[in-house]
C-alpha cells in the first residue's frame, strides 16, 4: 500500500504564455523526477475540457506542494500572474503549506517583489539564458528542485531535515522495537552499499525523552563521524561542511565540487571523508 509519504508531490508552475519555450525545457528536465514517482506536474495547459480555466488554476495552486515561478520580464509584466498566482503562492509559502522556488529564466527586475527574499534557481540566481551552456543551467535547476522535493518528502514522511540528534542521546537498546518500519528506505553510502538497518529511536515508552538538541542548516546529505563528534553535510551550493556536534559550530567548508553534493560518508576509522557530487566525481578528504 502506498503511504502518504510516498505519494508524488504536486508541482504547480506559474509562468507567462510568452515563455512557453522555457516551460517546455523545464518540463523536459523534470521528467526524471516524474518517472521516479517523486512529483506530479501541473500547469494551465493541463486544464481538462469543460473546466473554467481560472477555477482550475486556483484549485491546483491551492493544492500544490511545490510552486515554481518561471521568472522573466513577461512574467513580471503579467497582471494576472502578479494579482492572483504570486500573492496566493507566497501566502501559502509563508504559512508553511507549500514551498515556492523562483526559477530565473531571463534577466528580470524581481528582487523587490514579495518572493525576492526566497532562494532562487539556478545557482546565484543567474538567469538560464545568461549561462554559456544552458544545459548546465537546467541541470542546476533540476538538482535544486530535486533537493527541495526530497526535503519536503522527508519533512512530511520521515521527520524534518536538518534537526540533528547526538547518537549518545538515543534510548537504551531494551526500549527499541525489534523491527524497522518497511516504509523507510535505508540510506546508501558513497560506494552504493547499504548501511546496516537503523532501529527507530522513538518508541511509545521513550517518546517523552525526545528533545531537540540543536538545529543545523538543511543539507542534501548528512553523515556522523565514527566517534560521533563531527557531522559532515553535503549541500546544493557544491560544498561539504564540517560541524562540531557538541555545540553545532561550523568548523570548515570543503570546496572543489562543481555541482550539488548528494552523498557524504566517513571511513570506518574516521580518517577519510568521501563526497559524491552530481558533477560525476567523488572526492576524498583527509581528516587527520
Amino acid at each position: 500500500m502506498t503511504t502518504a509519504a510516498q505519494k508524488p508531490l504536486r508541482i504547480f508552475c506559474s509562468y507567462s504564455r510568452r515563455d512557453e519555450e522555457h516551460l517546455n525545457d523545464l518540463r523536459d528536465w523534470l521528467r526524471p523526477l516524474e518517472r521516479q514517482g517523486l512529483i506530479e506536474w501541473w500547469h494551465d495547459r493541463e486544464i481538462s475540457p469543460g473546466w473554467e480555466w481560472e477555477e482550475a488554476i486556483d484549485k491546483n495552486l491551492r493544492a500544490a506542494d511545490l510552486i515554481l515561478f518561471l521568472v522573466s520580464p513577461a512574467f513580471m509584466a503579467s497582471d494576472y500572474v502578479n494579482e492572483n498566482e504570486i500573492s496566493k503562492a507566497v501566502e501559502r509559502h509563508e504559512r508553511g503549506e507549500a514551498r515556492v522556488i523562483p526559477i530565473i529564466v531571463r534577466p528580470s527586475y524581481w528582487e523587490w517583489t514579495t518572493f525576492g527574499k526566497l532562494q532562487a534557481l539556478p545557482k546565484d540566481a543567474k538567469p538560464v539564458t545568461s549561462w554559456p551552456n544552458r544545459d548546465e543551467a537546467w541541470l542546476n535547476v533540476l538538482t535544486g528542485v530535486e533537493r527541495a522535493v526530497r526535503e519536503l518528502r522527508a519533512e512530511r514522511g520521515e521527520g524534518r531535515v536538518g534537526e540533528v540528534h547526538h547518537p549518545a542521546d538515543q534510548p537504551e537498546a531494551e526500549d527499541r522495537p525489534s523491527e524497522v518500519s518497511p516504509s523507510r528506505t535505508e540510506p546508501r553510502l558513497a560506494d552504493g552499499s547499504q548501511r546496516s538497518p537503523a532501529r527507530p529511536i522513538i518508541t511509545a515508552s521513550t517518546a517523552d525523552r525526545v528533545r531537540l538538541l540543536r538545529t543545523i542548516e538543511p543539507s542534501s546529505e548528512l553523515a556522523f563521524s565514527p566517534d560521533g563528534h563531527l557531522l559532515a553535510s553535503g549541500s546544493s551550493d557544491d560544498t561539504v561542511r564540517l560541524w562540531r556536534v557538541e555545540d553545532g559550530s561550523a568548523l570548515r567548508t570543503l570546496e572543489g565540487h562543481k555541482s550539488m553534493v548528494g552523498s557524504v560518508a566517513f571511513s570506518p576509522n574516521g580518517e577519510l571523508l568521501a563526497s559524491g557530487s552530481y558533477d560525476q566525481t567523488v572526492r576524498l578528504w583527509g581528516m587527520r
